[in-house]
């Protein structure tokens, strides 16, 4: 989850932290791990989802950081330079 904060924070071309979230949990049966990140326009209108797993025995902390990593990057990807304009 911090991963993703920080990924979004850094890779931002906006001035000051925009709406965004991350949440990673273990799936009902326990076979994997499950993230869910998003950015917001700071009024709700406009919400960008991704989400990323990892199989339970595979993913440990510094595997948890990379998918976290990955989908910051790919957040601030979606939503490009003008999402965040008139916002900050």
């Amino acid at each position: 989850e911090r991963a993703f904060l920080d990924t979004v924070q850094k890779l931002s071309p906006w001035d000051g932290r925009p709406p965004v979230a991350g949440f990673m949990r273990p799936s009902e049966k326990s076979t994997e791990w499950l993230f869910n990140g998003l950015l917001a326009t700071p009024d709700g209108a406009q919400v960008l989802r991704v989400q990323d797993s990892c199989e339970a025995k595979r993913c440990n902390e510094e595997m948890a950081q990379h998918l976290g990593q990955i989908a910051g990057e790919q957040v601030v990807k979606m939503a490009g330079d003008g999402f965040l304009d008139g916002f900050f």
